[in-house]
């Protein structure tokens, strides 16, 4: 099974076309260059990598397995179970 590869709009790109914008996300701190995902700093840019992904289904697989393990290892349930414990843990004694 492959999940959908991520192209990520760069917030250069997006402060250019939408002035309200702020960078208040993490995708570049998440998203590994052509590891497990692609960002674009330009409609070009997109482009390009949603064709490579569309032409190499192989490194396609690869960047969605890898961005599936990114984000169990970020956002996983028993990550989150964890981090709910510990904060459950720290409200009780407050």
């Amino acid at each position: 099974m492959v999940g959908v590869p991520v192209v990520a709009i760069d917030s250069k790109l997006a402060r250019a076309n939408f002035p309200e914008s702020h960078d208040f996300y993490e995708v570049d701190t998440i998203i590994r260059q052509g590891k497990n995902g692609f960002i674009g700093e330009s409609v070009a840019d997109m482009r390009k990598y949603i064709e490579i992904l569309l032409k190499d289904f192989g490194l396609a697989k690869q960047i969605s397995d890898n961005a599936r393990q990114t984000a169990i290892n970020i956002f996983g349930k028993d990550l989150m179970y964890k981090k709910w414990q510990e904060f459950l843990a720290k409200s009780k004694k407050e």
